[in-house]
C-alpha cells in the first residue's frame, strides 16, 4: 500500500508546465511534486511536443529547506534541460534570506554554470552574502564514464581511480567539513575518511551504473553530517536487469523495490553501496535510498534483519523473490505508521521519479 499523490502540474497560458516544488523540506514531499509533473512532461513529449517548464519555488522558506531535496531538484533540472531546450523559467519571492542561502551553498552558482534555470535578473541583488553555515556546499560531478572507456580498463582498476578522484575533490571543495570550529570539534581520522570515501562512492556509482551527471549535497551541522547524491540515471531495476551476470543465481526482478533490496546488498564491485551502508549504520546513522517508484530508508536494526533474510538466501542458492515479498510485506510503510521511521521502511511510490537518490546521515556524537 502506498501514499495516495496529490496531483499538482499545472499548465500556464502558454502551455509551459509549472511545477511546485512546495517547501522542499523533505525529498518526500519533492517526489509527490516532482513525479506527477515530470509524467505529465514525458506523454507530452512523447507526442512531439518539447513543453517549457516553470519551477515554482514561492513557497520555500528558510530554515526549512532539506539539502537532499534541493540536490534532488538540480538533478531534475540537469536531466530536463537538453530535452527542453532552454533553461526552465523559476518563479521566486524575493527573500534576503533565501537568496542569501541560495548564493552561499553555490546553487545560484550551479544553476548558472549548467544553465538550469533563468534566473529574475529583478530579484538578483539586495541579498547579504557570507552568513550561511560555510559547512554547507553543493556540488557537481560530470559523468566522464563511457563504453570506450570501460573496455579499456578493469571495472575495480576505474573504480578505484575514479573514486580517489572524487575524494580528493570532496575534501579539497568542503574541508570546512571536516575542520574544527569554535562550535564543534575535528572529526576522527577515520570518520572524516570514511564519509569521503563513500560520499566518493556514491558519485562513482551514479556515473558507473547510473550513467548520470550527479549532485552531492554536503552539510555539516551541531546533530552531524548529511550527504545526498542524486542523480537522474537509469536506476537500480534498469542497471541490474543490464547486468545479468552481478545478480546472484536464480534470481529474477519483480520491480524497483527487489532490485533496490538487492543492490544495497551486492558487493563492493558492484554498487558499492553495501560498504556504505554498513559504515554509515556503525556509527548509528541512517541512510536514505530511492530509486524511481522505491525508497528504503536503512537504520541499524532493518539493515541487520535485510542482512540476515539475504545471507541466508545466498547460503541456500535460491533467489530473493519469496524472501523479498515477505520482507516487504513486514515493513513496507502503510498510512498512519509514520513511527516506522525509528526503525526503518521500505516504501513503493504510485509514481516513479527517474533516477536515484543516496543520502544518509552520522550524528557527531555517534561513535562506533
Amino acid at each position: 500500500m502506498s501514499f495516495p499523490e496529490v496531483p499538482v502540474t499545472k499548465l500556464d497560458d502558454s502551455g509551459a508546465i509549472i511545477i511546485d516544488v512546495g517547501t522542499l523540506s523533505s525529498l518526500s514531499a519533492l517526489h509527490r511534486a516532482l513525479a506527477p509533473a515530470l509524467k505529465n512532461y514525458n506523454a507530452l513529449f512523447r507526442k512531439g511536443e518539447r513543453p517549457s517548464v516553470v519551477f515554482d519555488l514561492t513557497n520555500v522558506q528558510p530554515g526549512r529547506i532539506s539539502m537532499a531535496a534541493l540536490t534532488a531538484l538540480l538533478s531534475t533540472a540537469d536531466r530536463l534541460r537538453p530535452f527542453s531546450g532552454t533553461s526552465a523559467q523559476v518563479r521566486l519571492n524575493w527573500n534576503p534570506n533565501v537568496f542569501g542561502f541560495f548564493h552561499d551553498i553555490g546553487f545560484f552558482r550551479l544553476a548558472t554554470e549548467r544553465d538550469l534555470f533563468d534566473l529574475p535578473d529583478e530579484l538578483m541583488g539586495g541579498y547579504a552574502v557570507g552568513k550561511t553555515n560555510p559547512n554547507t556546499q553543493l556540488l557537481f560531478f560530470e559523468n566522464r564514464i563511457n563504453s570506450d572507456i570501460t573496455a579499456r580498463y578493469d571495472l575495480p582498476e576505474l573504480k578505484d581511480a575514479v573514486r580517489q578522484e572524487v575524494k580528493e575533490a570532496l575534501l579539497m571543495m568542503c574541508g570546512a567539513l571536516f575542520r574544527s570550529s569554535r562550535h564543534s570539534a575535528t572529526l576522527p581520522v577515520e570518520l572524516r575518511d570514511q564519509i569521503a570515501v563513500t560520499s566518493a562512492e556514491l558519485v562513482v556509482n551514479a556515473q558507473l551504473w547510473g550513467n548520470s551527471n550527479a549532485y552531492a549535497g554536503l552539510q555539516r551541522s551541531p546533530r552531524g553530517i548529511t550527504v545526498c547524491v542524486c542523480d537522474s540515471g537509469v536506476g537500480f531495476y534498469s542497471s541490474l536487469y543490464r547486468n545479468t551476470p552481478k545478480k546472484p543465481p536464480n534470481t529474477q526482478l519483480n520491480g524497483h523495490l527487489d532490485s533496490l533490496l538487492l543492490g544495497c546488498v551486492l558487493n563492493n564491485e558492484d554498487f558499492g553501496l553495501r560498504r556504505a551502508i554498513d559504515m554509515v549504520t556503525r556509527f548509528n546513522g541512517w541512510v536514505s535510498t530511492s530509486s524511481y517508484s522505491a525508497e528504503i530508508l536503512w537504520q541499524s536494526t532493518l539493515w541487520k534483519e535485510w542482512l540476515a533474510v539475504y545471507g541466508a538466501c545466498c547460503y541456500t542458492d535460491q533467489g530473493i523473490e519469496q524472501a523479498s515479498r515477505d520482507f516487504l510485506n513486514r515493513y513496507r510503510i502503510r498510512r498512519g505508521e509514520y513511527d516506522s521511521a525509528s526503525h526503518g521502511y521500505c516504501k513503493q511510490w504510485d509514481t516513479p521519479l527517474r533516477g536515484s537518490r543516496i543520502s544518509f546521515e552520522i550524528p557527531l556524537n555517534s561513535g562506533n
